[in-house]
């Protein structure tokens, strides 16, 4: 339970970052950026549902039987279904829901994803590498 909650904390704040980035970036773009509380409240939460969704699904990666390859489907494919169906509820994408934005949003997304990933893969990489390095030590 303390590693189901402390996940899905970390996902908020994971989420939330990712949204008040994003809002900073789009606000030095087009100068202003106007939300009503509701539209704002909006946002925050489906943000934190995407991080949700995209912390919690890191169980996958403690079971042994499936390869990584697998994990890595699983996680992220939860966590884009996750992504898609909230940037809609969000207003993420335009109303219109021109190809283009939703081609670029799904590149983003992966490219968002791995980098994560490739950063998590070298930082437990690493620790791997301590690990080793005490054993042979001792």
């Amino acid at each position: 339970m303390k590693k189901f909650l402390g996940r899905t904390f970390l996902g908020i704040a994971w989420g939330c970052t990712i949204n008040c980035l994003v809002m900073l970036i789009i606000s030095f773009s087009e100068g202003k950026i106007y939300f009503t509380a509701n539209e704002y409240l909006k946002q925050l939460i489906c943000s934190a549902v995407v991080g949700i969704a995209f912390a919690l699904p890191t169980f996958i990666y403690e079971n042994e039987k499936l390869s990584q390859g697998i994990k890595c489907l699983i996680h992220l494919g939860i966590g884009f279904i996750t992504y898609f169906i909230n940037a809609f509820i969000a207003g993420w994408f335009p109303v219109g829901l021109d190809i283009k934005i939703v081609i670029g949003s799904v590149l983003i997304m992966i490219a968002l994803s791995f980098i994560i990933y490739f950063f998590f893969w070298l930082y437990y990489k690493n620790e791997a590498k301590k690990i080793n390095q005490k054993i042979k030590n001792h």
